[in-house]
């Protein structure tokens, strides 16, 4: 009785008010002149989040607790011997991270009692989201740092393998959640959706990076998303919801801006390509022949003079 008292009347307004938090960055985001206030929300939306899982009654602190010694550590030992990494690809990394721990979290949910079709659709969106958007943060990072293993390569039916992979991936975890009983099937879902990453993203130009940064953190707010299906999160499936959204409508919009799709953007066409096909269309649907214009009076301007006479033409006359 205690922990139904806590759990509605301190936990999910606390998780609401984060929501709403994370809510009022996104929208604050939109102007330049705002963003540190919308950083600040979403800092103590953060913060606001991870207090109430800290103490809440069904929650380890431990893992928590080791999660920030962690993070601590390996900041201070990089720090400590000079390493630092260029902004870009920091936010890269993080966002590979976001989804590793998604799937760690969900491998976690499904090692624990028998699961129920909503957990295991949650683990079916995180599974598929999350190893997506760690072998794409890899090939992105990789491009970064101009590995050769990341340079635009064209495998031979690499198009072919990546529709193979995805509607393997996507049957798999389709069945999966219709019966809940097949755990197993989670591994080959991770393992199908890494290479649908790697072979899906590994086209994409150096200099579209950036839009596929923002392409990345839609889907690892999805995965977030899916986790949060997973263990009845409200806070999770809200804020993911919100944030993979959001990201997916700024990388349609991004695109739009240079006259390509998303689709475009994954197979590494340039904007030129794409204007160059968009006007060969046009110019081919219209083949039609021009219509003739009426006649109209003509100016004839005689070099050696400054004045211009103006024909007509002939008038109709009675025989005619």
């Amino acid at each position: 009785m205690t922990q139904s008292i806590i759990q509605y009347a301190l936990i999910q307004p606390a998780y609401l008010g984060a929501s709403a938090l994370f809510f009022l960055a996104i929208r604050e985001m939109s102007n330049p002149r705002q963003a540190r206030r919308a950083t600040k929300y979403a800092i103590g939306a953060m913060l606001l989040s991870v207090a109430v899982t800290l103490f809440s009654p069904n929650t380890d602190p431990a893992w928590i607790v080791m999660g920030f010694m962690g993070g601590a550590v390996l900041t201070y030992a990089n720090l400590s011997q000079g390493i630092s990494l260029p902004i870009p690809q920091v936010v890269v990394l993080l966002t590979g991270l976001g989804g590793l721990s998604t799937i760690l979290a969900v491998a976690i949910r499904l090692a624990g009692e028998s699961q129920g079709i909503l957990t295991m659709l949650g683990t079916a969106i995180a599974s598929l989201s999350g190893s997506l958007t760690i072998s794409g943060s890899l090939v992105a990072l990789g491009k970064m740092t101009k590995h050769p293993w990341a340079k635009n390569p064209k495998l031979p039916q690499q198009e072919l393998a990546v529709r193979l992979l995805s509607g393997f991936a996507v049957l798999m975890a389709l069945w999966m959640t219709v019966h809940p009983n097949l755990v197993t099937f989670y591994y080959p879902v991770v393992i199908l959706s890494l290479g649908v990453g790697f072979l899906g993203l590994v086209s994409v130009r150096k200099a579209d990076i950036p839009i596929l940064t923002v392409l990345l953190n839609s889907t690892a707010a999805l995965a977030a998303a899916g986790a949060g299906i997973a263990y009845s999160c409200t806070v999770m499936i809200i804020t993911g919801g919100l944030i993979a959204s959001t990201n997916f409508i700024l990388t349609r919009n991004l695109c739009q801006q240079t006259n390509r799709t998303i689709l475009d953007l994954i197979h590494g066409k340039k904007p030129e390509e794409t204007n160059q096909a968009t006007s060969t269309s046009s110019n081919e649907a219209s083949d039609q022949p021009p219509t003739p214009t009426p006649s109209e009076p003509t100016v004839d301007v005689e070099t050696d003079s400054s004045q211009a006479t103006l024909s007509e033409p002939p008038l109709p006359t009675d025989g005619q």
